[in-house]
């Protein structure tokens, strides 16, 4: 990026993931999220986007995650915040035995684009993007038939992310903001 820059472009921007600190801002690179979470993965696999994808496509799981027979992807909207956040307790709830408990349980809370206030241990979003994966996929084994490329992060941007972008984590909003001012 530096190198563009003293050649002279005027637009040329990075974009990195947190790592945990292993990166550095500067004036024209930006980190994901400002730091709030380790990768992009992190806000792929965010529990309200595995909560919605297992609505939308593994339908005999959706009542023991929280959700009534009439839940829908097509009526998501009249999920009220107290029963989102009841689900996103349950998908905790199912990942938490697979973390290693040297992991900090602290409770973090993040405000969606839609203002959503999600509350969840902060280890969801500081454990590598990939370990998360892996996690998610142990304990929620139903997840790997919908793998892409090794991965569910595809199909979960296709399949939910795309569709309801108004559950986006406000922070990932706020980076691109920032960039577009750099």
């Amino acid at each position: 990026m530096n190198r563009l820059q003293k050649s002279g472009s005027k637009t040329a921007f990075g974009l990195i993931d947190y790592d945990n600190g292993n990166n550095h801002e500067s004036s024209v690179i930006s980190i994901l999220g400002n730091k709030k979470r380790y990768s992009i993965e992190n806000y792929i696999l965010d529990p309200i986007f595995i909560a919605f994808f297992i609505l939308r496509e593994i339908e005999n799981k959706k009542l023991e995650f929280g959700f009534d027979d009439y839940d829908k992807i097509t009526n998501f909207q009249k999920i009220g915040k107290e029963k989102l956040q009841n689900i996103v307790d349950k998908i905790i709830i199912k990942i938490e035995p697979n973390i290693s408990n040297l992991y900090n349980s602290e409770i973090v809370s993040y405000r969606t684009l839609n203002d959503y206030i999600i509350k969840v241990p902060i280890w969801y979003f500081k454990t590598k993007g990939h370990i998360l994966e892996e996690i998610i996929l142990k304990s929620i084994y139903d997840l790997r038939g919908f793998m892409e490329k090794n991965s569910i992060c595809p199909t979960i941007t296709k399949k939910v992310v795309n569709i309801i972008p108004e559950f986006i984590a406000l922070d990932l909003l706020k980076t691109f903001e920032e960039l577009e001012y750099k």
